[in-house]
Formats: C-alpha cells, sequence, structure tokens
C-alpha cells in the first residue's frame, strides 16, 4: 500500500513539475505565442499589460503592427502604446489559469483577476493564454 502512495505522489509531482515553471518561462512563452500566431493576433488584435505580482508585462497582440520609415516616429514606437486592456492577477492564478485549473471568467468572478479597459477584450483572453500553455508545451518537448 505504501508503494501505491509514493507512485500517487510521483505522478503528482510529475504533474506539479510540469505546470509551467517560471514566471519568466511563462513571459516568454506568451510573447513567443502572440509573435508566432498571425491568427491570434487578428482575432485578439490589441495591447496588453499583465501585472503579475505586482510586474507589468506588456503584450503588442495587434492584427498588423504599425510600420514607419521616418526616423522620429520610429523612435517614438519605443515606448508602447497605452494597453487596451490590463489583467492584475498573481501568479498563483495565472498557474491555475494556464493549468487549467480555472478559467478567466470564474477568476474574475472570485475577484483573483482584476480587469482595466475593455470587456470584449478580457473575454478573449482564454486565446492568449491557450497559445501560451501550447507554446510552453511545445518548449518542454525540445528539451
Amino acid at each position: 500500500m505504501a508503494a501505491a502512495t509514493t507512485t500517487s505522489t510521483t505522478t503528482s509531482t510529475t504533474t506539479t513539475n510540469t505546470t509551467y515553471n517560471t514566471q519568466d518561462e511563462i513571459r516568454s512563452a506568451m510573447t513567443e505565442a502572440v509573435e508566432l500566431d498571425g491568427k491570434l493576433r487578428q482575432r485578439f488584435n490589441a495591447t496588453v499589460a499583465l501585472i503579475v505580482d505586482g510586474q507589468e508585462w506588456y503584450l503588442d497582440a495587434r492584427a498588423a503592427k504599425p510600420q514607419s520609415n521616418d526616423h522620429k516616429q520610429q523612435q517614438q514606437r519605443h515606448a508602447p502604446p497605452p494597453p487596451q486592456l490590463t489583467v492584475t492577477l498573481s501568479s498563483a492564478v495565472l498557474h491555475d489559469l494556464l493549468a487549467q485549473k480555472l478559467t478567466p471568467q470564474q477568476a474574475f468572478v472570485q475577484k483573483k483577476l482584476q480587469i482595466k479597459g475593455k470587456m470584449t477584450l478580457a473575454l478573449k483572453l482564454k486565446l492568449i493564454l491557450d497559445a501560451t500553455r501550447k507554446q510552453l508545451s511545445n518548449s518542454t518537448a525540445r528539451l
């Protein structure tokens, strides 16, 4: 009976370890997912600020990013446009969202997630989470 408990614990630990490691890995995967998926950018088409444990992450998920040949405008482009959606949450909630233990709507209703900006974009947040989850599993598979 002790062996069954050990096996169960090992399986649980393995599942926990594969749950989207560090915030840097999540941020990187989220950025890659948005940059690599043109369809995602077309469907989301907005700028997002994620504030995770007080640290702000900025995502540019616009369908077409502005292009300019004017040097002065290029210098101004380095400052990101204001986010159309700001999402504030803890890293624990972010992990739960990525592990599908919680939906963005559930987190909002339970006040685990604060939204500022366009509510229609907040409803599309799942698109970014799904793409991030896929990117994380692809990067894990490459190791």
